[in-house]
């Protein structure tokens, strides 16, 4: 079952609140309306809406999203120290997915809350670290020296197709994780979980703590 309510907790800190006021154009063969995204340089992001993400790492950061009129104007973004995170107005129900289509070059945080399907794509970097809490899925292709994941609830995670040398995962609940590591491999699995590896890690630690497994696999 897939959960539409996101509530959105409230800051105690500063920060700078960016509108979708920019420009928009109605998709007529989808019935939606694509917006800009507002200028951020981030380097972290945190996506807390239901919605689909196609993320190309490669140049400045630059993107757009589509949905329903209506609720394009619940979206609410915040940027602030080299992060983005977008949310909605408290409270309210959103009905479809949003769908995003991002451009950044110096993506190394991705954190997940909720309901998404993201794909991202020529990643390269010397750190990436994704966090995907609830019932997420995530895939990512490319190369990054060192790679850190962690899965919580029914969270699932396809890195076949991301090469990484040392890798750390731990994945809490039932989710699943695919990872590609040449070098060191630290794996943790808690509930029923699964970890499946590619590569064969010169250095191997493994920890289950229930029915969980953690398998090499061709």
């Amino acid at each position: 079952m897939f959960f539409r309510e996101i509530f959105v907790k409230i800051i105690n800190y500063s920060y700078l609140a960016i509108f979708l006021t920019t420009s928009q154009f109605v998709l007529a063969d989808e019935g939606l309306i694509e917006r800009k995204l507002p200028v951020c340089d981030y380097s972290k992001l945190t996506i807390n809406v239901p919605s689909t993400i196609k993320l190309v790492a490669l140049g400045s950061p630059s993107g757009s999203v589509k949905g329903a009129n209506k609720e394009l104007d619940y979206l609410r973004f915040k940027c602030l120290d080299g992060s983005l995170e977008i949310s909605t107005k408290d409270n309210v129900l959103v009905n479809e997915y949003f769908k995003f289509e991002l451009v950044n070059g110096s993506l190394n945080h991705l954190i997940l809350n909720g309901d998404q399907k993201v794909d991202v794509t020529e990643l390269s970097a010397k750190h990436f670290e994704i966090t995907v809490n609830g019932i997420g899925k995530a895939s990512l292709t490319g190369q990054v020296a060192f790679f850190n994941a962690s899965l919580n609830g029914l969270a699932e995670l396809d890195a076949a197709n991301l090469k990484s040398e040392d890798g750390r995962v731990e994945v809490n609940g039932a989710g699943i994780a695919k990872l590609n590591v040449s070098s060191e491999l630290n794996a943790r699995v808690n509930g029923s979980g699964s970890v499946e590896y590619l590569g064969t890690p010169v250095n191997l630690k493994t920890e289950v703590n229930g029915s969980g497994s953690i398998t090499s696999v061709p």
